[in-house]
């Protein structure tokens, strides 16, 4: 078995999401993006590089909207305080926080938050 990767479903939005985390995550790149061929606007599949981690993208086309639920987030632990906010902020700021930040067990720092595109994300500092 290979290993487990995200896949993340958009009506149309999935290249503006993935350059959003290009900007947003350190050491991120796009691996690969291909549209379809009778709809160039739409991306056909797209691999993000999030920090080691593979992520991959598909839109669906307008009318087809696939609801992602906050029941299902992605986890980092950041090792500073700093790097916490610097991904963070810019991602609360235009998105929905759904806890914290606060310290909880061992944790200095822990949230969940919203992105704009409706991805949640829990991040972590020790």
């Amino acid at each position: 078995m290979k290993a487990v990767i995200p896949f993340l479903t958009f009506p149309t939005e999935a290249k503006d999401v993935m350059a959003y985390y290009v900007d947003i995550f350190p050491d991120t790149t796009v691996i690969s993006s291909t549209n379809y061929p009778d709809q160039p606007e739409l991306l056909m599949n797209g691999h993000l590089k999030l920090n080691g981690l593979d992520v991959y993208f598909l839109d669906m086309g307008s009318g087809n909207e696939v609801p992602i639920e906050w029941g299902i987030s992605l986890y980092i632990e950041m090792d500073s305080e700093a790097e916490f906010y610097e991904v963070f902020n810019p991602i609360a700021k235009e998105g929905t926080v759904v806890m914290g930040p606060m310290p909880i067990g061992d944790f200095k720092l822990a949230t969940w938050v919203t992105d704009k595109f409706g991805v949640t994300w829990q991040f972590t500092c020790k």
